[in-house]
């Protein structure tokens, strides 16, 4: 599999006005565990890499963020050129980064986890962080690197 991390989350370059801050910027980094798809042969995953920038650029334009056993609907497909049944996304803090402490502050990794369309029904149902997590330990129960294949 593939482990993608973004970059430009937290603190690219060090900034002394920033120095001592709680979090580095966002205070995260989105990771993402995906399987290659067979129809890309050895391409790396750019979809990825759109799906880190659409969800950037949603929390630098509404200086919201996310966090650990927060779950999204994508409205769709996670990947619009494939068959599958992935459309939405929950966070959890990436099961081997954690985060880390620099001049600037936290930086959390925050891995995006793919959901079915059955396990965001319920969650749209009951949104709860108990469920989130309920949800999220079922993965991980046959999954436990939360690695997505389409």
């Amino acid at each position: 599999y593939r482990h993608l991390i973004s970059y430009g989350m937290s603190h690219l370059y060090y900034n002394e006005e920033a120095v001592g801050e709680e979090y580095s910027k966002w205070g995260m980094e989105f990771t993402f565990r995906v399987k290659p798809y067979v129809a890309d042969g050895d391409e790396d995953p750019f979809w990825v890499i759109q799906l880190m920038n659409n969800l950037a650029r949603f929390v630098n334009e509404t200086k919201v963020w996310f966090n650990e056993y927060q779950f999204l609907p994508l409205g769709g497909p996670i990947r619009s050129d494939s068959d599958t049944d992935i459309c939405g996304l929950a966070f959890v803090k990436d099961v081997d980064l954690d985060e880390i402490d620099t001049p600037h502050g936290k930086v959390i990794f925050m891995q995006m986890v793919g959901l079915t369309s059955e396990q965001l029904k319920r969650l749209e149902e009951n949104g709860t962080k108990e469920e989130v997590m309920s949800v999220i330990d079922e993965i991980k129960a046959d999954n436990p690197k939360f690695i997505c294949q389409l």
